[in-house]
């Protein structure tokens, strides 16, 4: 019943029409779920306040650095390798604070749309593409990723449909200026793309032309891998904040390597086991292969090579020591919406029995948005439902302080002096100058301080050090207060 009502519709419209409705309605709710969380303060200095800074930073011709989150200053892209930003950077004159929102919601339009170009070209019937471009728009990795602030990788996985299809259609130089797009995005793309490439060989091993290129792109892949991570990044600062997470494994790519090589059994156990011996986080790893299986993983099971694309983006998931990438939640899982889908789809439309592939991409695609929405409703992975229900009234509202008096503090702030903030009020003060998340601003006489009295810290003696500055009024004066949030001055002697 529910599929004749698909070729119903399908009669009555062309694609294009059903193209467009489909991407103006998850438009809207992209923008209801990203843009709402900005407007209700739920967006965070890390990471929409680094980037936004780092986007005013481009747009000025400066250099972009860490002193926004970090007490030891560093150039940005010792972080993470993202030349992205700069390329954005003019977006800024135009949606100032929203600009990385919106071209983040750009891109996932633009990833959807692409898996729909995919799938065109492996079937003839009209349902499949559409259908895969509502599993793609409705994957839970990228629902979570768009309902925590901005990250780069989002940005370059939407164009692995693309590459998929440059290759399909045998546009092989436009499929080499998506591997240079991809991999400047984040310095684990080219690794990632090494993965991608592989499989895609023996999918391609018929055509000789076919696989020369991709054999190229893999080349170019492992040579921007080593060059980005080994040569170019440690020559702007220090990686560690992100490479604790796999410290015991060693320091540096080459001992981690060794370490995995050398220890295959417990590497692999660790995919699946919570080796970290803490019980709260005991039954995070089921759920989330549970939910990425039901969302189309088995599906692969016709195309059990494409697994391997999976394996670096997992483990960088899995194989950290911080369980908070275990999960279902924020960014972690975008990277496999591109495999997950179209992979699947591909698989449904070789079956050999055509009549049963609509039926099949219908159930796939029934399952993929039932697990995202039990991702948002109760899930064993700690999310904030707020930031993840655009359809709970409850994301319109901000329950910790009130939205008018925290707006009412950032209008007295001029839009040229240098400010320090709770971590939720950096995004919205971040295009200028100076600016910091608290307490780092301290080491940098910021002149005004936007913050909350009783918040959750990134350091340890938030609160106290605000009570003591509170208290100071020889140093600091109170602009505003309503007993929550504080704006303070810093006093010129």
């Amino acid at each position: 019943m529910y599929f004749c009502g698909v070729k119903a519709i399908i009669k009555n419209l062309s694609n294009n029409k059903i193209i467009i409705i489909i991407m103006v309605i998850f438009a809207t709710l992209y923008a209801l779920l990203s843009l709402g969380n900005h407007l209700n303060f739920r967006t965070f200095c890390l990471d929409l306040g680094v980037y936004s800074h780092a986007l005013y930073q481009y747009a000025h011709l400066k250099g972009a650095d860490c002193a926004i989150y970090l007490w030891e200053n560093q150039n940005l892209l010792a972080d993470h390798f993202d030349l992205y930003l700069p390329l954005l950077s003019p977006l800024y004159w135009i949606f100032g604070q929203y600009t990385l929102l919106v071209v983040q919601i750009f891109f996932a339009l633009l990833g959807g749309l692409g898996t729909y170009r995919l799938i065109t070209t492996y079937t003839d019937k009209k349902t499949l593409p559409v259908l895969a471009m509502v599993s793609f728009y409705g994957f839970y990795g990228l629902w979570h990723a768009l309902s925590f602030d901005y990250h780069t990788s989002v940005l370059a996985t939407m164009l692995v449909p693309w590459l998929f299809y440059s290759i399909r259609r045998q546009r092989y130089w436009w499929g080499l200026t998506l591997v240079l797009l991809i991999s400047v995005g984040k310095e684990t793309m080219p690794l990632w793309l090494i993965f991608i490439t592989l499989p895609l060989l023996w999918d391609y091993r018929k055509d000789s032309l076919a696989r020369r290129w991709i054999a190229v792109y893999c080349g170019v892949s492992v040579l921007l891998f080593f060059c980005i991570s080994m040569l170019v990044m440690p020559r702007f600062g220090t990686n560690d904040q992100v490479l604790w997470r796999y410290s015991y494994m060693g320091h540096g790519f080459k001992e981690m390597a060794v370490y995995m090589l050398s220890h295959p059994i417990e590497t692999l156990s660790n995919f699946f086991s919570n080796f970290i011996h803490d019980t709260s986080y005991d039954g995070l790893k089921l759920e989330f292969w549970l939910c990425t299986l039901a969302s189309g993983l088995f599906l692969l099971i016709r195309k059990p090579h494409w697994i391997l694309m999976l394996t670096p983006i997992v483990g960088m998931k899995m194989l950290a020591r911080d369980a908070g990438f275990w999960g279902l939640t924020n960014q972690y899982n975008v990277e496999l919406t591109p495999v997950i889908i179209c992979g699947s789809f591909i698989a449904i439309s070789s079956l050999k029995r055509e009549k049963i592939q609509p039926w099949c991409a219908t159930l796939a695609t029934v399952l993929v948005l039932l697990t995202t929405v039990y991702s948002t409703s109760k899930p064993r992975t700690n999310i904030f439902k707020e930031r993840v229900r655009a359809f709970d009234s409850r994301h319109y509202q901000q329950k910790d302080f009130s939205i008018s008096t925290a707006s009412e503090m950032i209008q007295l702030i001029p839009e040229d002096a240098s400010v320090c903030a709770t971590t939720m009020f950096v995004p919205h003060l971040a295009m200028r100058d100076s600016a910091y998340m608290f307490p780092i601003g301290l080491g940098s006489n910021a002149e005004y301080y936007l913050l909350k009295l009783h918040h959750w810290c990134y350091y340890e003696g938030e609160e106290d050090k605000i009570a003591e500055m509170v208290a100071d009024t020889s140093n600091y004066s109170i602009l505003s207060t309503d007993g929550n949030l504080v704006l303070l001055k810093q006093k010129k002697h």
